[in-house]
Protein backbone atom coordinates (compact mmCIF):
# COMPACT_ATOMS: atom_id res chain seq x y z
CA UNK A 1 0.00 0.00 0.00
CA UNK A 2 1.47 3.66 -1.04
CA UNK A 3 2.72 5.48 2.37
CA UNK A 4 4.13 8.76 2.51
CA UNK A 5 7.62 8.97 2.25
CA UNK A 6 9.51 10.86 4.97
CA UNK A 7 12.82 9.54 5.32
CA UNK A 8 15.16 8.33 3.03
CA UNK A 9 14.94 4.76 4.72
CA UNK A 10 11.07 5.15 3.78
CA UNK A 11 12.58 6.60 -0.01
CA UNK A 12 15.03 3.53 -0.27
CA UNK A 13 11.87 1.07 0.48
CA UNK A 14 9.73 2.67 -2.21
CA UNK A 15 12.58 2.28 -4.98
CA UNK A 16 13.59 -0.92 -4.55
CA UNK A 17 9.41 -1.87 -4.97
CA UNK A 18 9.34 0.42 -8.30
CA UNK A 19 12.57 -1.43 -9.43
CA UNK A 20 10.98 -5.07 -8.47
CA UNK A 21 7.79 -4.31 -10.50
CA UNK A 22 9.60 -2.77 -13.34
CA UNK A 23 10.10 -4.45 -16.18
CA UNK A 24 7.93 -7.49 -15.31
CA UNK A 25 4.42 -8.65 -16.60
CA UNK A 26 2.64 -7.23 -13.69
CA UNK A 27 -1.20 -7.80 -12.50
CA UNK A 28 -3.83 -5.56 -12.70
CA UNK A 29 -2.97 -4.19 -9.03
CA UNK A 30 0.64 -4.22 -9.21
CA UNK A 31 0.33 -2.27 -12.53
CA UNK A 32 -2.28 0.47 -10.77
CA UNK A 33 0.29 0.50 -8.34
CA UNK A 34 3.68 0.83 -10.53
CA UNK A 35 1.83 3.99 -12.07
CA UNK A 36 0.40 5.34 -8.92
CA UNK A 37 4.50 5.81 -7.63
CA UNK A 38 5.42 7.30 -11.52
CA UNK A 39 2.55 9.93 -10.75
CA UNK A 40 4.09 10.57 -7.75
CA UNK A 41 7.63 10.87 -8.60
Amino acid sequence: MPRPIHDKVAYDNAVEVVHALAGHKLNHDQDDYLALMAKLW
